[in-house]
């Protein structure tokens, strides 16, 4: 049975309204408000409710972790390129992508790991240094793509120099939030929670989209440039480090 804990153990308040804070067994969780919290007394995992109705997992003592400080290629990453692109690892513990002018290019910097089945994930990609070349078209995506469908799933994009947060599912565009540019030392998260995907710049959430069922889509992060055959400047975008985890 799950019990309100409120008197002293205020943790914020929203529009008026005391969020609860539930201690309990994970299948007797109560339908949550947001900013609700529940600590699972017999799995150990804790949720807080970002979307009113939806509990978000957000601790399992059970998770696995993925770490590419020196975005380099090995066994847990990879490059593609086509046409005039390129894919560089640098002495500085980067990988610079580039797409090429003069022909169609895409540089493509991904995972060997492909994610599927969990509902919770969390990835982080640090920019050192992002270019959006002169061309017809060109786009840059940087997240989690599902493999099944092409290019669906979640990322942060931009097509001919505007960008967005960008979610689709079974290969239809679903969503799709304009941002501010994405810059150097920009750090960008993006986070995976059962039905839903938050997205964060800098720490700072920036979309939220919601009604996607994240344990049936095949994810695999990556990096990627492309421009057609009239560039006349490359696109590039640098990555000083990739990261995720999978909790559950």
């Amino acid at each position: 049975m799950y019990q309100r804990i409120a008197n002293g153990k205020v943790i914020s308040v929203k529009d008026g309204n005391m969020p609860y804070i539930y201690v309990g067994t994970d299948a007797g969780k109560p339908t949550p408000g947001i900013g609700d919290f529940a600590s699972c007394s017999d799995t150990g995992k804790e949720y807080r409710c970002y979307v009113n109705g939806i509990w978000t997992l957000t601790n399992s003592p059970c998770s696995e972790e993925y770490k590419d400080h020196e975005c380099t290629i090995g066994n847990i990453m990879d490059t593609t390129t086509t046409g005039n692109s390129t894919a560089t690892p640098g002495a500085d513990h980067s990988m610079a992508l580039t797409s090429g002018t003069g022909v169609l290019g895409k540089a493509t910097f991904f995972s060997n790991i492909t994610y599927l089945g969990s509902n919770y994930f969390e990835i982080n990609f640090k920019i050192k240094s992002v270019t959006i070349g002169a061309t017809t078209w060109r786009l840059t995506q940087i997240g989690m793509i599902d493999t099944s469908v092409g290019d669906a799933g979640c990322s942060f994009y931009s097509s001919d120099g505007a960008w967005y947060c960008e979610t689709s599912q079974n290969g239809i565009l679903s969503e799709q939030t304009s941002i501010s540019a994405v810059v150097a030392g920009d750090i960008l998260t993006i986070i995976g929670r059962n039905t839903q995907f938050l997205y964060f710049v800098n720490g700072i959430i920036v979309a939220t989209h919601t009604s996607y069922d994240i344990s049936a889509m095949t994810l695999t992060p990556l990096v990627s440039v492309r421009t057609d055959g009239g560039a006349t400047v490359s696109s590039g975008v640098s990555i000083d480090y990739i990261g995720w985890k999978i909790l559950i």
